[in-house]
């Protein structure tokens, strides 16, 4: 059992080397792709949220240097759903914005607002980054005219 629980670490660690090499070597991207997506598969089944999140966030910016967007936003969907099981509210905070910004990107700008006041409310029960997520949502709604 001890073993079992290492494997997401593990997994993690040898998805951020196979992406570092990937810089020079680009066919080893996919094998960087195949461990975050194993390290988060183990990390949820040993309900490990925590570290599933962090794979969660790799994979987001894996998609998003390869400019998928669609591929990010139903990772960043998931990624809400890991951080509320592991009760964390700043991870909850940063996925909002990351799937506000992502939506900005694909000028969904209805979808973008909605999540930066979700990530908005988060910031207000931390008592942090307020001010960013309100001049997001002033930003999106002059901009816009919503």
């Amino acid at each position: 059992q001890q073993n079992l629980n290492q494997i997401p670490a593990l997994k993690l660690a040898i998805a951020t080397n196979y992406e570092s090499l990937a810089k020079e070597n680009t066919n080893l991207k996919q094998q960087a792709f195949d461990n975050y997506q194993e390290a988060y598969t183990s990390a949820w089944q040993l309900e490990q949220y925590a570290r599933a999140g962090e794979a969660l966030e790799k994979l987001i910016a894996f998609y998003r240097s390869e400019k998928q967007i669609d591929a990010a936003l139903q990772t960043g969907k998931i990624l809400i759903e890991t951080q509320t099981l592991a009760n964390n509210f700043y991870g909850l905070m940063l996925a909002y914005d990351e799937i506000g910004n992502l939506y900005l990107e694909r000028q969904e700008y209805a979808q973008a607002l909605t999540a930066f006041e979700k990530g908005l409310a988060m910031a207000k029960q931390l008592k942090y980054q307020e001010a960013y997520f309100t001049q997001q949502i002033e930003k999106l709604k002059t901009e816009q005219k919503m």
